[in-house]
């Protein structure tokens, strides 16, 4: 063979080494093959078990049949994440060196020299039929690497030292955390038992929860589950290596913790699937936790106290007391009666609350919800014989509550929109500004499209247009806002109480919209937080502030 030939061969040869990039654990190959750069898992290996020996400790043995779980040093679920953690940090790791059997020969080196003989740490994975083993051993000088062997391979690897975080792993680190795999919209029902034997059956029809066949508030039955079923576990007190948890479960020992069937609170929740879980809560063990069985029987631990205080409460806990046992959802118009003045509320489809009496008008959306909240907590002991009727659109009865209970320091006017009025400035035409004064001449201003200027509708040499005024008196109506409803309902002959009988200013608006009619926005006498006015049609007084009167007013005309 000539040397062109032999050059050729080497580089196929360097080429194919360098494609080689396999698990030095290959379960499904009779010879294990390692490159420079590798991983000591196959990705693709499916692996059924493994097991964790650390010097002076117990083994770790966790198996996989339909789901993981570990069998040694004691029976118990585990949190498959971790698992998933061990397996990922074998199978994606890769090795940062490799060191042949021959390389450490030449070198004069030898396994004990890594501490690879006598292994603090060896692992042992089952995959396609198959275990292989692996050892860790020192750090590398920098501490950045950690040395590792693999069963019948030749070599010494060097790996990430992080790759310890996950794979030299106590027992209790494997162990699931969580009490149960469920939300409470998966569940169909729950009970509880307690020490006295009583039984109390909670069930869910639909959208609703039932007690001893009475509906029971939903966002408290759901409040509760949701604190169990996210909880999780404070400390493993049984089994653990420590606690000699080999032994098998007995009843005296159930009974050091109060968690015999004699003493224990039990709640069982049942899913759609048909599958029931249960925890049981017994003594206190330290100041804000219990024990507690959980996992099926599994595993004795400690938890939060107030999930068994949650568990304890019987059906009187959930039995709806309310005035109005209601959803917030539910309630999509209600009526009050102050008197002999009746005020009916009612949402539109948009979700937004108005005011359908005394006047049309639109509600302030935030405080018709917190008034809703407030009225769908009202118990009997806020009825009053002197106080606020109140209709429900789902109940028709009236019923008659505490003004100070539903309304608190509030006013049924501060439940009207403080919005007065809302024009866009593109759409106006018109602006005519007039005073009580008769020897002040009205003013008016049209927008002139074509020209896109505003103009005096009445020709003045000596005056023009004060844009800048327009253009603040436009902004001031975009929206105008009150800083209070004085009065929700008004007659002609109640306006003079406020000056707006006979206005100090009025400002009309014509827009440029089919259908628009003018808009008189009148401003009347001055009182605290500013000047009373009222908007043409809107059948209320209103306080608008300095602020926006000065705007408002704004000259529309300039020498």
């Amino acid at each position: 063979m000539n040397n062109r030939k032999v050059i050729l061969y080497l580089a196929v040869g360097n080429v194919l080494l360098a494609a080689v990039n396999v698990a030095v654990f290959n379960c499904g190959e009779d010879k294990v093959v390692f490159s420079r750069i590798s991983t000591l898992v196959d990705p693709s290996a499916d692996v059924t078990s493994f097991r964790i020996d650390r010097r002076g400790r117990a083994p770790v043995r966790i198996a996989r049949s339909s789901r993981w779980r570990m069998i040694e040093p004691y029976q118990a679920e585990v949190d498959e994440q971790s698992v998933m953690k061990f397996i990922d940090a074998l199978s994606q790791t890769v090795a940062i060196d490799t060191i042949s059997d021959s390389e450490l020969l030449r070198i004069g080196r030898t396994r004990r020299d890594f501490e690879l003989e006598d292994s603090p740490l060896q692992v042992r994975v089952s995959c396609g039929g198959k275990d292989i083993g692996c050892r860790f051993g020192a750090k590398t000088p920098a501490g950045d690497g950690v040395y590792a062997s693999i069963e019948g391979v030749g070599a010494v690897f060097v790996m990430p030292s992080n790759i310890l975080v996950a794979v030299d792993v106590a027992a209790e680190r494997f162990r699931r955390r969580s009490l149960f795999d469920a939300v409470p919209e998966t569940l169909t029902g729950f009970t509880v038992k307690r020490p006295a034997g009583s039984i109390v059956a909670f069930s869910r029809d639909g959208e609703n929860w039932k007690v001893d066949g009475m509906n029971v508030p939903v966002e408290k039955v759901r409040g509760m589950l949701s604190k169990v079923l996210n909880a999780s576990v404070r400390d493993f007190v049984w089994p653990t290596a420590a606690a000699g948890g080999m032994e098998p479960m007995s009843a005296a020992l159930l009974a050091t913790y109060g968690l015999d069937p004699e003493s224990a609170v039990t709640l069982t929740v049942a899913g759609v699937d048909g599958d029931r879980r249960m925890i049981s809560f017994g003594k206190v063990s330290s100041e804000g936790e219990v024990y507690a069985l959980v996992q099926q029987g599994d595993a004795i631990v400690t938890v939060d106290a107030e999930l068994k205080t949650l568990a304890m409460q019987g059906a009187s806990a959930y039995v709806d007391a309310r005035i109005f046992p209601f959803e917030a959802s539910a309630v999509n118009a209600f009526v009050i009666v102050d008197g002999e003045t009746s005020y009916s509320f009612a949402r539109g489809k948009n979700a937004s609350w108005r005011i359908e009496t005394p006047v049309s008008a639109a509600a302030d959306q935030q405080r018709m919800d917190a008034l809703l909240n407030r009225m769908l907590t009202l118990t009997s002991a806020d009825m009053s014989q002197s106080g606020l009727s109140v209709f429900l659109s789902s109940n028709s009865a009236p019923v008659t509550v505490s003004r100070k209970a539903l309304l608190g320091d509030s006013r049924m006017e501060d439940l009207r929109s403080t919005e007065i009025l809302r024009i866009d400035p593109v759409t106006v035409k018109r602006i005519v500004m007039s005073s009580s004064d008769r020897k002040v001449v009205p003013v008016s201003v049209v927008y002139n499209r074509d020209l896109r200027a505003w103009n005096l509708e009445h020709s003045s040499l000596s005056e023009k247009v004060d844009e800048k005024g327009v253009a603040t008196v436009l902004s001031a109506v975009n929206p105008l806002r009150a800083e209070r409803i004085e009065r929700l309902k008004v007659t002609l002959a109640d306006l003079s109480a406020y000056g707006l009988d006979i206005p100090g200013l009025t400002v009309a608006i014509d827009q440029d919209v089919e259908k628009s009619v003018r808009r008189n926005i009148m401003l009347g006498n001055r009182t605290e937080g500013g000047y009373y006015a009222t908007v043409g049609s809107s059948g209320a007084v209103f306080v608008i502030s300095d602020e926006t009167a000065s705007r408002i007013s704004s000259a529309l005309v300039g020498e």
